[in-house]
């Protein structure tokens, strides 16, 4: 008797404890989780953050801790500027340059340093401006030295992206032979906006926008999601649902290179910032 009292309880708990999983699974939120560190000087030393599914009512649990340093090169680079401007107080100028020199190559845009180097008489490399571009056919440079794969005519992908955003402030940026990136922290806290992420990558010409977007980004923002015909016949948007929402859409002459711009809510449900982002990736890229 007991032993068909069990099996009928078994039997009848089945359908519970399946309705109770699939409905957890029907209702799990994906949210960012992780830990970003930041050089001072505006790049990113290492990102484990990713997105993760928790439970709705956990999801505020989880944020992306974030961690500002200053690298192994850039404290070179201020160790050997400092040197510099000692230099040029003593009217130094031959070791000065020697040490300029050595800056520049470390970091072209650290501090003074490429203005002054030139004004003893080197010759210290370009730097793209938020202007970008370049010729049809042109390759890439990047930070680490490569370039970008054949038939991309960005200059770099920084110089895609703006360097400034008024009432942000640039907190770091990345860039590789595929991708870059810039990140902005908004400056004021009643700004509902807590970051600002702005980036261009390299898909090839042969990869499709739509089925690349399917496989990748779908899912992570699927919550509100829509087109945005303002920027692009294939523009999409959407939310995870709690604190980030993002609009991507490829080139419209350059097949293979694809924008995206994210915001990450300072508090309440993303889908608020749909306008002030569409009008923010409308006005910069």
């Amino acid at each position: 008797m007991a032993r068909h009292i069990r099996t009928a309880l078994i039997i009848a708990l089945v359908p519970i404890l399946s309705l109770s999983v699939l409905s957890c699974g029907r209702n799990e939120v994906s949210v960012k989780a992780g830990r970003r560190i930041i050089c001072k000087y505006g790049h990113v030393i290492k990102d484990t953050s990713r997105f993760i599914k928790v439970d709705p009512s956990k999801a505020k649990n989880y944020s992306v801790s974030q961690e500002t340093t200053i690298c192994a090169r850039h404290l070179q680079a201020q160790r050997l500027y400092a040197e510099a401007q000692a230099a040029l107080a003593k009217r130094a100028k031959a070791r000065a340059k020697a040490l300029l020199a050595k800056v520049v190559a470390l970091d072209p845009e650290f501090e003074q340093a490429a203005s002054q180097y030139e004004s003893l008489g080197g010759s210290a490399p370009k730097v793209v401006g938020s202007s970008g571009g370049g010729s049809s056919g042109a390759a890439a440079s990047n930070s680490k030295g490569g370039t970008a794969p054949k038939g991309s005519t960005s200059t770099t992908y920084l110089g895609r992206l703006p360097r400034s955003v008024p009432s942000y402030k640039l907190i770091s940026q990345s860039e590789d032979v595929l991708s870059g990136t810039r990140l902005f922290a908004a400056t004021q806290s009643s700004n509902p906006v807590r970051l600002l992420t702005f980036s261009a990558s390299w898909l090839g010409t042969k990869t499709d926008f739509k089925s690349w977007y399917d496989r990748t980004l779908k899912a992570r923002y699927s919550v509100g999601a829509s087109s945005v015909k303002e920027i692009s016949p294939y523009a999409r948007f959407g939310t995870d649902g709690s604190k980030y929402a993002n609009v991507t859409w490829p080139h419209p002459r350059e097949k293979g290179l694809v924008f995206s711009v994210e915001m990450e809510a300072r508090k309440g449900n993303p889908l608020s910032l749909k306008t002030t982002l569409i009008s923010t990736a409308r006005k910069y890229l």
